[in-house]
């Protein structure tokens, strides 16, 4: 057994360490061309990853994005739009970069996706304190749930709407579906399980609890628009997050806003 385990070890770190080869050998070649010197990307407000403070725009991705800027020589700015907007803007090549989307394959048609993700999304329902806290997605029915518009779900999660046994309130910000859910609107917000505990901690406290078992878990990953001078910044930009989570600074931040339990992207 220890010697099977040894050899699985070897195993992944023979593969770690050729993905991180080609993606020095894929930037290599790259550094040398003209980077631009700046980029303003988008997102919208999802605590604790995007936090509007109305003077500022900061959270864990837009701090974690800011930083592998840095390392690249770019400076990265931040505004926010609603999300489906957002989405339409980014296909029309109206928006140069985004934090972040999940990988589709509608969406590679007009993004081009880095491939370290920057967070995963444990898609999670929370309910009310006195609600139960075990609910599978097969045994709901006749519950309204509140998501953020233009938030790609889960299949589950479109069958049980299809099927009427769910119902889906599509709202600006998860902020607003718990205030829904305070006020007995809804029955039920989905969102990021980390988003839902920064939410309830921050201006629910003990209102909410989340429900188990999560619907799915799914990287996130910044994009940029298909544009052909943006494409090169892709393995770059991977390999600048990559060092990031090596070298503890992602979970530096990460635990800034969140504290020291959650599971995050490792490389």
């Amino acid at each position: 057994m220890l010697r099977c385990l040894k050899h699985r070890h070897e195993r992944r770190s023979v593969i770690f360490g050729g993905f991180v080869a080609c993606l020095w050998l894929l930037s290599a070649n790259i550094h040398a061309a003209d980077l631009p010197r700046q980029l303003t990307c988008y997102s919208t407000a999802f605590e604790p990853y995007v936090i509007d403070r109305g003077d500022e725009i900061v959270g864990v991705d837009v701090e974690i994005v800011q930083l592998v800027g840095r390392e690249l020589g770019i400076t990265v700015n931040f505004r926010l739009m609603p999300w489906k907007r957002l989405e339409h803007e980014l296909k029309k090549g109206k928006v140069d970069c985004v934090a972040a989307y999940f990988r589709t394959l509608d969406r590679e048609a007009y993004m081009h996706f880095t491939h370290v993700p920057l967070h995963i999304t444990a898609y999670t329902l929370f309910v009310g304190k006195n609600s139960p806290a075990y609910a599978p997605l097969d045994q709901i029915n006749q519950w309204s749930i509140a998501v953020n518009r233009g938030f790609k779900t889960t299949p589950e999660l479109e069958l049980a709407v299809k099927e009427k046994r769910v119902e889906l309130v599509e709202l600006n910000s998860t902020r607003q579906g718990f205030e829904m859910l305070q006020l007995d609107r809804v029955d039920a917000v989905l969102t990021n399980l980390h988003v839902g505990r920064y939410l309830t901690k921050q201006h629910f406290p003990g209102a909410f609890q989340p429900v188990k078992p999560s619907l799915s878990a799914t990287p996130a990953y910044f994009v940029f628009a298909r544009k052909k001078e943006l494409e090169p910044l892709v393995p770059l930009f991977d390999e600048a997050l990559m060092n990031v989570m090596i070298d503890g600074r992602y979970m530096e931040i990460f635990e800034r806003y969140m504290g020291s339990s959650g599971a995050i992207p490792r490389p």
